[in-house]
């Protein structure tokens, strides 16, 4: 089973590492890339994370790429804070 990480939470992961994003929130999230920032993840920005329904949490399986140790910021959008920066830092 996949990793399942807030995608409204900063977190650690590991490249290569398969997981999914977990939304907990009442309407969509909009995963997307921060500025000229390095894109961490595949599928290509942006992604939705489904709002959660009646069978629970929505998600959306993803996978960290081959990047180098370092901490990556992206964008998410339909938080309950708003749009702000969030960051995975490998490893």
């Amino acid at each position: 089973m996949a990793k399942q990480v807030n995608v409204c939470s900063d977190w650690n992961g590991n490249a290569n590492e398969d997981f999914d994003f977990v939304n907990h929130n009442t309407s969509d999230v909009i995963v997307d890339v921060a500025g000229n920032d390095t894109w961490p993840f595949s599928p290509a920005s942006p992604v939705t994370v489904p709002a959660k329904g009646a069978s629970g949490p929505g998600k959306v399986s993803m996978e960290i790429l081959d990047l180098p140790d370092g901490t990556y910021t992206y964008n998410v959008e339909g938080c309950v804070t708003g749009g702000q920066a969030k960051t995975v830092t490998i490893p």
